[in-house]
């Protein structure tokens, strides 16, 4: 994994803890980069440093339905974090049934909350 890939996880994680979630990193053989639980509902976490977003939902196939599957077969619900996604992006997600999730919005929260503790 690239060191930018890692910082990306790495910003993706500590933001979810801010947010009060119990988080676990990978575990061997995961399809997920992270899961975490909260308020008794699990999430599993795919974190999309470098992939062109579109490309990755249009065209993933393979993929986006392998971890759809998983998430299905585990009761949890499947988050993608990406750097920054379109509205089509967000209206797919919607229709496939899992969350899409642009860092840029997750770095507008985490700021907010940190300010307003301040």
């Amino acid at each position: 994994m690239a060191d930018k890939d890692k910082e990306f996880l790495a910003r993706c994680t500590l933001i979810f803890k801010q947010f009060n979630h119990d988080v676990n990193q990978r575990l061997k053989g995961s399809v997920w980069d992270f899961e975490t639980m909260y308020q008794g509902k699990k999430y599993a976490v795919v974190c999309l440093s470098k992939t062109n977003t579109t490309d990755f939902l249009q065209s993933g196939g393979e993929t986006l339905d392998k971890y759809l599957e998983k998430a299905d077969e585990t009761e949890t619900r499947l988050v993608i974090v990406c750097r920054k996604g379109t509205s089509e992006d967000f209206e797919f997600s919607k229709t496939m049934g899992f969350c899409l999730v642009g860092l840029d919005k997750l770095d507008d929260l985490y700021n907010d909350i940190m300010t307003s503790l301040d």
